[in-house]
């Protein structure tokens, strides 16, 4: 199984709830209103992705865009090892 969480940094709960109303998401849209999130894992640029597997190790890191995911994800979970 696959979770997607996003985090979003700096925004309001109303900036973030007007938003996801005009463009909904099917995953867990989370806040970090500390920067707490974002330091413990030393994000520097956003966005910055993360794939963490099953036992909580980082796998892969990602800072900006990149549509590279769409094809990335599907090979590293494929079962064909």
């Amino acid at each position: 199984g696959l979770a997607i969480v996003a985090v979003n940094v700096n925004e309001s709960k109303e900036t973030i709830q007007k938003y996801l109303d005009q463009y909904p998401v099917p995953f867990t849209v989370l806040r970090d209103s500390t920067g707490e999130i974002t330091q413990s894992y030393n994000v520097e640029a956003l966005p910055t992705s993360f794939l963490v597997d099953s036992t909580g190790v980082v796998q892969r890191i990602t800072v900006g865009y990149s549509t590279a995911w769409e094809y990335q994800i599907p090979n590293l979970f494929s079962n064909d090892d």
